[in-house]
């Protein structure tokens, strides 16, 4: 009699799931105030990233330092009827710099920033034994934590044209952090039960890609005699490709796989955006009304982001021996917007 070894991840439960998206683009601590929209009025460390035209709002020295606290959550729901798993990460912070001047019609500006960070994980599995697991961990083949990280060196450039326009661009140059923890069942159909615990395998990987380059070009309008004001931009950045650590666990039972190690690792690419952004400014002589709109374009291939492995082998008790080659990646992208209002 023939038996397949399955290795099946987050296709063995239909579920629901919610982490309130990767932060792909950043601001500053300035834009926070204004809910997020700062493409026309945050013309100091956020215009670096977000909209380098809106730094030749002013002339002359500024220097600008910040510091944001970033909490997240996480939900998740295997059905309606069923209770939800949550939980929330401790604050990370998000530091900001930097310092602009302007030299004749020019105005220059160099930063360094954490531009976006998340860190997401729900209740670790290995806390009890596989036997008492019943129905509290059913997210572990949809993921269990995961970590994003991009911290940049920015260096931007911005001119008006006449009265009214200006322009702008920045690179930066970012370096991205990545971790992942996740499981995989590793048991024979028709031999074992589909999603038994005692047959997980737990996987983790973490990993740096050290350049990243991103350009950022925009628009400013902001007459000097009309209350309003309106900006533009479009940035691009360049597809992460990292090698990282990886590394597999089993449950300490008779019954559980084996993992044999030989110098593992692994590898992740991961497509980025196109960022569009645009926004407008009414400033009215006892108030200011601020509206920004965000769309991130992602490709296709970002959809399906996937960890490849090498060095790590599974050992079913029977003596079955197979590599654990790729694991899915949660840390996917879709295409989507944002509108935001202060």
């Amino acid at each position: 009699m023939r038996r397949t070894c399955a290795f099946c991840a987050a296709v063995l439960v239909t579920s629901n799931s919610y982490a309130g998206g990767l932060v792909i683009g950043g601001g500053s601590p300035r834009s926070i105030g204004r809910a997020g929209a700062g493409t026309v009025g945050d013309d100091g460390v956020g215009a670096l990233l977000v909209n380098p035209a809106a730094m030749a709002r002013r002339e002359g020295k500024r220097a600008q330092l910040g510091l944001a606290f970033v909490d997240d959550e996480i939900a998740w729901l295997v059905s309606d009827d069923a209770p939800i798993a949550r939980n929330q990460s401790a604050s990370d912070f998000a530091p900001t710099g930097a310092a602009i001047g302007s030299i004749g019609p020019w105005v220059i500006g160099i930063g360094a920033m954490t531009a976006s960070v998340t860190d997401r994980e729900l209740r670790p599995p290995r806390d009890l034994p596989p036997g008492e697991f019943a129905n509290a961990f059913e997210f572990r083949y949809a993921g269990i934590a995961g970590a994003f990280q991009r911290d940049s060196v920015t260096v931007g450039v911005a001119r008006r044209l006449g009265d009214n326009f200006a322009v702008g661009a920045s690179f930066a140059a970012s370096r991205v952090t990545i971790s992942e923890r996740r499981r995989v069942w590793a048991g024979f159909s028709g031999r074992d039960m589909i999603g038994d615990p005692e047959l997980d395998v737990e996987a983790s990987f973490a990993g740096t890609d050290w350049f990243v380059p991103s350009i950022t070009a925009g628009v400013l309008f902001a007459p000097s005699e009309e209350p309003l004001e309106l900006g533009a931009s479009v940035a691009w950045t360049q597809t992460i490709d990292l090698d990282a650590d990886a590394r597999a666990f089993t449950s300490d039972t008779p019954r559980a796989p084996r993992i044999s190690a030989s110098d593992p690792g692994a590898h992740l690419r991961m497509r980025q955006p196109v960022t569009v952004r645009a926004g407008a400014r009414y400033i009215a002589e006892r108030f200011v009304v601020e509206l920004g709109g965000d769309v991130w374009v992602v490709p296709a291939a970002a959809a399906q982001t996937t960890w490849e492995i090498d060095g790590l082998r599974v050992i079913d008790r029977s003596g079955v021996t197979t590599d654990l080659r790729r694991v899915p990646s949660r840390l996917s992208l879709r295409t989507h917007g944002a509108l935001r209002s202060a």
